[in-house]
């Protein structure tokens, strides 16, 4: 992907110049992304032990989405090493259309980290890459699709959420994200209907 000056217009469809606009979402997640990877090429003995005790240390986007309580639970503990990958995979293995994507993608690891399991938000975020890829989504506001694949990995994993919630959660309104839901949902029957080719 070609740098984005800083005076060009954002490629999110803003109006705003990148500067003023995504610039500092993207340098945030590119820190982030650095860290992690000074983080794994540590020594697992010269890891601080104060990022054993206290996970969310160690990524500030995990540890925004995860309630206080769930925070010292060893099995939050646990997740950490595979949410890190997810994120190292989203920041650095996948080639996204638009840095914007790239983003909500890493806005979105956040926000499931704590209701949703690691392989169900690989999952949603290899979806999320495929749709972003193949449709070229444009638009101002992330939280409608994050609302709209939150909907979406509930229904695939069965656990309830309504699109009301879904829409609080991600403060958007639920016409809003029923109408990216919808476009989700025929992204995914098109796919299920396109033949595999071997």
């Amino acid at each position: 992907m070609a740098k984005i000056g800083r005076n060009t217009p954002c490629p999110c469809g803003s109006g705003l110049k990148y500067k003023k606009c995504c610039l500092d979402k993207e340098r945030t997640a590119s820190r982030t992304a650095e860290s992690l990877v000074t983080a794994a090429s540590q020594p697992e003995a010269d890891r601080p032990v104060i990022a054993a005790k206290r996970p969310e240390a160690e990524h500030p986007v995990i540890a925004a989405a995860q309630p206080e309580a769930e925070r010292s639970e060893p099995a939050a503990a646990a997740a950490m090493p595979a949410l890190e990958a997810i994120l190292l995979e989203a920041e650095q293995s996948m080639a996204w259309h638009q840095a914007q994507d790239q983003a909500l993608a890493l806005e979105l690891i956040g926000k499931l980290s704590g209701d949703y399991r690691p392989e169900q938000i690989r999952e949603t975020i290899a979806f999320w890459h495929a749709f972003s890829t193949a449709v070229q989504p444009s638009y101002r506001k992330p939280g409608a699709y994050c609302a709209a694949l939150e909907l979406y990995i509930a229904e695939q994993s069965g656990q309830a959420l309504t699109k009301a919630e879904a829409a609080d959660k991600h403060q958007i309104s639920a016409s809003t994200v029923a109408k990216k839901y919808a476009e989700l949902q025929e992204f995914a029957a098109a796919q299920r209907r396109e033949p595999v080719h071997a």
